[in-house]
């Protein structure tokens, strides 16, 4: 299990043993400006890569991540007080292994991506993140005849796993730690 999944899973444990139980991360309202009622929103990232419409591919997952794993209501990036902000900045595609007939078996195509946690009023950045994965396909895959599906199934895939981490990557950081009791 990496410690970015650890750390999430570590701190969703205490959040459910405290006496006020959360379900998903909560505001960091230990930090200045940042109260209970805090909204957070997604602005559409920049896209650095060669591959056109990345940043859209990315936006519904990314906003599905925030949903689904933070405790604070969604508004749009232009009125909510926390925004993830950032930038896709690679997509790379490789071959992978070849047959004694020289035909493609498998490929894999990578993508990075940058992100930092705002809060709105005053500019401030709360955490950065940065990620970048992987993916695998088999291009002899049952059902991925159509050229070009499998590296569309793993940019999906990846996609997702990015948003996900992204989301946990950012609010591990602001999460306030409590002294050990002595």
């Amino acid at each position: 299990m990496s410690m970015l999944r650890t750390a999430a899973l570590a701190f969703l444990v205490a959040a459910a043993s405290s006496c006020g139980w959360h379900a998903g991360l909560l505001a960091p309202t230990h930090l200045v400006g940042v109260t209970d009622d805090a909204t957070i929103g997604v602005e559409i990232f920049g896209n650095e890569t060669p591959e056109p419409g990345l940043e859209a591919d990315l936006a519904p997952y990314l906003s599905g991540a925030v949903v689904d794993l933070v405790a604070m209501d969604y508004e749009s990036a232009e009125r909510a007080d926390l925004v993830v902000k950032g930038t896709l900045t690679r997509y790379q595609r490789r071959n992978g292994i070849r047959s004694q007939d020289n035909q493609l078996l498998e490929g894999s195509v990578r993508i990075d991506v940058t992100a930092t946690l705002i809060l709105r009023s005053t500019g401030e950045t709360l955490a950065t993140a940065n990620q970048g994965l992987w993916a695998d396909w088999a291009t002899g895959t049952p059902g991925l005849s159509a050229p070009g599906l499998g590296e569309f199934q793993a940019r999906e895939r990846l996609l997702q796993n990015l948003a996900d981490r992204l989301v946990l990557d950012l609010f591990a950081q602001t999460v306030e730690v409590e002294p050990a009791p002595k």
